[in-house]
């Protein structure tokens, strides 16, 4: 059975991978797909469990000359444990284990800051020592542009430090299985050359050609935080006005249109709403926040007198959607608004 060329394996039918490359690995070219599905045979995770992702991410290429998306496959922990148990070697683990600066190993983190290390100590049927993962905080800590730390990692940090350990541990223990296969907690050490776009800085990795320090005009789509800024200057140059009724029922039902045919249309449209102005309904905007949001969204009428969004528009929207659930430090929750801990969703017309 084949789909797009690509051999499926029993545990996917052809209308899950279908599923996949509407959902799961969206916007996936068909060489990025096959590469997933490939991955999901060869580790028989389940995509549908959210053992193993398919993560978009932005990347700068030499030939290219600029920022292009790339899609990496990252597996959750219970994934990795998973892979593991299956070999009938997986003796189980010791820790995990915390310390701080002191260097001072604990079995329970009970300090407000941070640890500044944690290990793990995976067991083999057979071998006689344990594969001790160790991982520092500051080495794998999440951090937003601002400098602080993602939300998770500064509520949880002694879980997620735990997780990266265990995971280093899990590859040291199980090479053949899990190579290559990172955890998303661990995902900025997934290889790969990873540059700020904003610096020009090398973040990860290394490319034989610095890309020039000065920052290249931005084309579309553009990412999130151009968007956020974008809108903010003009809602200085606007200044004062008002908005009417029609357009704010408008900008509502083009912020739900960027999301059409997902149940959780309207707090997805809400989530991004409080990324680019910090308040949630569209009812609660400024005249000049509705203006400039629209002017963004560029709306068109068709000869039935629909409207619909511009298309980079509904691109943009999407990966501000993206980068909203990432700075909340909750990825893996992407297809559920609601969990993201966000108001609760009000009605607008």
């Amino acid at each position: 059975m084949t789909e797009n060329g690509l051999a499926i394996r029993q545990e996917l039918t052809q209308d899950q991978v279908a599923l996949i490359k509407r959902t799961i690995a969206k916007g996936a070219t068909d060489d990025e797909l096959k590469l997933f599905i490939q991955q999901c045979n060869r580790t028989q995770l389940d995509p549908f469990a959210r053992q193993i992702y398919a993560i978009k991410r932005s990347e700068y290429d030499k030939d290219a000359g600029g920022y292009i998306d790339k899609m990496g496959i990252q597996v959750s922990i219970d994934g990795s444990r998973l892979i593991a148990e299956r070999t009938n070697k997986y003796a189980g683990q010791l820790g995990p284990f915390w310390c701080g600066k002191d260097g001072d190993w604990k079995d329970v983190w009970l300090e407000s800051t941070p640890p500044a290390a944690a290990k793990v100590g995976i067991l083999k049927s057979d071998c006689r020592e344990p594969f001790w993962g160790v991982a520092r905080y500051e080495a794998y800590v999440q951090i937003k542009k601002d400098g602080t730390p993602f939300p998770i990692w500064k509520k949880m940090g002694d879980v997620m430090i735990a997780k990266c350990a265990e995971a280093l541990g899990l590859r040291k223990a199980f090479p053949q299985e899990l190579s290559g296969l990172y955890t998303t907690e661990e995902m900025a050490q997934a290889g790969g050359t990873i540059i700020d776009q904003h610096t020009g800085e090398i973040l990860e990795g290394e490319v034989t050609e610095k890309p020039t320090a000065k920052k290249p005009a931005p084309v579309r789509p553009y990412d999130p935080e151009t968007v956020r800024d974008g809108i903010a200057k003009k809602v200085t140059v606007k200044g004062a006005m008002t908005a009417n009724d029609k357009q704010i029922g408008l900008l509502a039902s083009q912020l739900e249109t960027c999301f059409a045919g997902d149940k959780d249309s309207t707090a997805k449209r809400h989530t991004v709403t409080q990324y680019l102005t910090g308040k949630t309904s569209a009812k609660d905007l400024t005249g000049a926040e509705v203006s400039a949001l629209l002017d963004w969204l560029k709306p068109t009428q068709d000869d039935g007198g629909a409207y619909t969004p511009n298309p980079m528009s509904v691109k943009e929207a999407q990966a501000i959607l993206t980068q909203a659930y990432e700075d909340a430090g909750q990825m893996s929750l992407l297809s559920t608004a609601a969990e993201l801990g966000a108001e609760t969703v009000e009605q607008e017309g």
